[in-house]
């Protein structure tokens, strides 16, 4: 983060303030850094000195609205951009796990009357992995680590060679739910009193013997208005309130809401338990190949970067389109929403998985956008997929006309802003041949067309008939 000589910004006095406020609240603590896990006091204190900088801003907006105008210098902005993502990295950081991946959706408990704040962590998420593989953070020697732990966890799913977004875990049934544990009740002597006097507005003892929650409290507010209702008795008030907060903490330990994601902890269908949630799939796949573009493009050497490809054909394995309709439940070009456990793809339809298998595809045809023009880098196709034989290959053009062109053998088509892109496999040298549809055709060395051309393929202007790519074997991926 560096400034191109200070600059002044005018913004709302309430937003500069907010600024100030935060930026302090960050760097006072910014030390605390350098080693490898904050303290649950020092989180809380960092916590409660942002939240008081927000709110002290949502106050004084909605009680009396913006009073006017302030400056904030581009030094100070740097410097909160610079030091909040300090704290974002040594987030993640902190959340990497002896198994090579990373905890990603936790839990904070507020606790020692509200001077500390401990953190809980919620099971394996494929999308935590995706998250972290896209922060930009990891080099790619890490990127390879975390794609071999996802098949060594509990999270990959053999039998579709993918995986789920959590690790399958067996519900318990309806008679085993809100079952107090015995030892639990003898320990409250506000919940044994009330056993022992058959008063049932808090707990109730069944035919078998289990101690439950009396059936009119589903949730943490019905419990705390039962008890308020139960102290208002004076044979109860002594025993609840000492014994109040040890019944809620128990509630929780049994029903564990604050631990509830939605259908994804709860049901075995509808991206639930079991389940491979394709779209996740396919972010999981693209933040590969982001990774092995960047390695690419960088000082990276040629082996870690043919790890990188051969880690990401390895994810697209297992996506539908390397299935027979037997292995996936369903037509193999088609998108699903999710596959459970116990049966084939559900719910057809344009899903998210669409929008990132259509990058991803560009992606392996090396179709690139640097500084404004477009670049043809086929390193990560593959040998196989040049057709073998004659083809008749048809499209629409930019003006919705139907086409068609005779592709040859050791060529491939596809269309980019809707004009036909032709890679013709060959000895070299490499270059690329523009048509226009006046019947000129120019000659670019080398493999990227300059910005003009380029910004008429992205304008769909109409004035490029076809490119004709020359690549070699050597230019292609090895895999």
């Amino acid at each position: 983060f560096q400034a191109q000589g200070d600059r002044e910004f005018v913004v709302s006095a309430e937003v500069a303030t907010w600024l100030e406020q935060t930026r302090s609240a960050l760097t006072t603590y910014e030390d605390r850094l350098q080693q490898p896990t904050v303290s649950d006091r020092r989180r809380k204190r960092i916590l409660d000195r942002l939240g008081s900088a927000f709110s002290d801003y949502r106050a004084a907006v909605y009680d009396r609205g913006f009073s006017g105008k302030a400056t904030v210098s581009s030094t100070a902005v740097l410097d909160l951009c610079r030091v909040g993502r300090a704290y974002a990295d040594h987030t993640i950081a902190a959340n990497l796990q002896e198994s090579g991946l990373y905890h990603s959706y936790n839990l904070v408990h507020i606790e020692d009357e509200g001077r500390e704040m401990s953190v809980e962590n919620l099971p394996n998420m494929l999308e935590g992995q995706v998250a972290a593989l896209s922060s930009g953070v990891l080099d790619p020697e890490h990127v390879l680590s975390i794609v071999d732990a996802l098949y060594e966890s509990r999270l990959y799913r053999q039998d579709q060679n993918s995986f789920m977004l959590y690790p399958a875990r067996q519900l318990p049934g309806f008679l085993e739910k809100n079952s107090i544990p015995a030892a639990a009740v003898e320990a409250n002597p506000l919940l044994q009193a009330l056993l022992d006097t058959g008063e049932t507005t808090i707990i109730e003892r069944d035919a078998f013997g289990i101690n439950r929650f009396a059936p009119s409290i589903t949730t943490r507010a019905d419990l705390v208005a039962a008890l308020h209702e139960l102290s208002a008795d004076p044979k109860w008030t002594e025993l609840v309130a000492a014994h109040r907060s040890a019944v809620d903490d128990l509630f929780e330990a049994v029903f564990r809401h604050k631990r509830f994601t939605g259908r994804s902890g709860s049901m075995y269908k509808y991206e639930g338990l079991g389940s491979i949630y394709w779209h996740m799939v396919s972010k999981l796949l693209l933040a590969v190949q982001e990774v092995f573009w960047e390695a690419r493009e960088s000082a990276t050497d040629d082996a870690t970067a043919e790890e990188l490809a051969r880690a990401y054909y390895r994810v697209r394995a297992g996506l539908s389109s390397d299935k027979t309709p037997q292995q996936y439940g369903a037509f193999p070009m088609d998108p699903y929403s999710h596959s459970p456990g116990h049966m084939g793809a559900q719910q057809p339809g344009m899903t998210g998985q669409v929008k990132e298998e259509v990058l991803t595809r560009l992606g392996e045809l090396g179709v690139r956008v640097q500084d404004g023009a477009v670049k043809f880098d086929p390193c990560l196709l593959r040998r196989h997929e040049f057709l073998q034989e004659e083809r008749v290959w048809s499209y629409y053009d930019v003006a919705g006309t139907w086409q068609t062109i005779q592709l040859s053998p050791g060529s491939l088509g596809f269309t980019f802003c809707q004009v036909p892109i032709v890679y013709r496999l060959g000895e070299g040298p490499v270059g690329i041949t523009v048509r226009s549809v006046d019947g000129t055709t120019a000659q670019v060395a080398g493999t990227a067309l300059d910005t003009e051309t380029s910004d008429a393929l992205f304008g769909r202007l109409g004035t490029v008939a076809m490119i004709e790519v020359d690549v070699t074997e050597s230019s292609l991926s090895s895999l």
